[in-house]
């Protein structure tokens, strides 16, 4: 018998981050901030067994903007 399990899918900017204030993509680790409330639903959702996936379209990478390795 296959186990299933919840997921959520979270969109990553305008959803669980601030927009950087000086440009339309988060190009450095520094600039990603969390809105408030998020960590705690996460958590939430964690606690009631959802796997969390965030997912994100990120512009700046297919522009050449910044590459997507953190």
């Amino acid at each position: 018998m296959t186990k299933t399990r919840k997921a959520v899918f979270l969109d990553r900017d305008g959803v669980i981050n601030e927009p950087p204030v000086d440009s339309p993509y988060v190009t450095r680790p520094e600039e990603f901030k969390l809105l408030p409330g998020v960590s705690q639903a996460i958590r939430f959702l964690h606690e009631q067994n959802y796997l969390i996936i965030v997912v994100t379209n990120q512009q700046g990478i297919g522009l050449g903007l910044y590459s997507g390795k953190i």
